[in-house]
């Protein structure tokens, strides 16, 4: 055994990578697998990545999510949420996407359905206790840009019907019939501009709602989420607060090596 017993059981619980061939990299003998490939000492590299869990965990609340609010503010003109919470983060500074991120991103991009349940099975546990913690009226989904015949966010809403709570109908809507995905976007302005005339509250039912929970997947420039709480809101909403998958918080060496 390289680790310690109980750094060795952490890494199988926390690490998860994807090589160049699409094999799975998993727990402590991923790990170490990943580690080689980089020419990196294992023990060393293990040391620097539980330095940064711990931090992270440090910084989750009870529900395990991250709040995001501060940070979040920072990318846009106007919040037009009033909290935002990431079920973890996104990059673990050089060792890049983190377990969620890298079951979520090739979930999406290879329609696996097992890693989509997978990454689904991490965030509903944390969204179930935030769900009940905060007493939602509704929820609402960000609509998607792209149809795929694995839809992590469709699959997602199904999951959620446990929970019991009215979905607010969002749709996106291209007039000119051309999808284009916030991702391919370059810049913040076009971000702002897809999100403000692609997206539209289509739910006659919205104004009863006070509280409502707008649930995305990944979290870039803010635009998709911030945008549309504010469509929320001027159908008379009066509290929309963000959750995500992941996304980024100030995570530097700096606060890591404060631990």
């Amino acid at each position: 055994m390289i680790f310690p017993y109980e750094q060795h059981v952490l890494l199988d619980t926390i690490f998860l990578k994807f090589d160049a061939t699409g094999k799975q990299l998993e727990g402590a003998q991923g790990f170490v697998a990943w580690c080689h490939e980089r020419g990196f000492d294992p023990k060393e590299k293990a040391k620097a990545y539980i330095a940064i869990d711990r931090h992270i965990q440090k910084e989750m609340d009870s529900c395990g999510l991250l709040e995001a609010t501060a940070q979040f503010k920072k990318h846009v003109e106007k919040m037009y949420l009033d909290k935002v919470y990431y079920a973890d983060q996104y990059k673990w500074m050089e060792f890049g996407r983190g377990k969620l991120a890298e079951l979520t991103f090739y979930g999406k991009q290879s329609q696996n359905y097992e890693l989509l349940m997978r990454s689904i099975g991490i965030i509903k546990r944390k969204l179930s206790c935030y769900v009940h913690r905060e007493q939602f009226d509704a929820l609402a989904i960000v609509p998607w840009s792209i149809k795929r015949t694995n839809q992590l966010l469709h699959i997602l809403k199904q999951e959620l019907a446990s929970f019991n709570l009215p979905f607010i109908n969002i749709i996106k809507y291209y007039p000119h019939q051309i999808p284009i995905p916030q991702k391919t976007l370059k810049t913040r302005e076009q971000r702002l501009k897809n999100a403000k005339e692609t997206i539209f509250v289509d739910d006659q039912h919205v104004a009863q709602y006070k509280k409502v929970l707008l649930i995305d997947d990944f979290v870039g420039s803010g635009s998709t989420l911030n945008e549309t709480a504010w469509k929320l809101k001027a159908e008379g909403v009066e509290k929309v607060e963000g959750f995500a998958f992941v996304g980024n918080t100030n995570l530097t060496y700096e606060v890591i090596w404060e631990i």
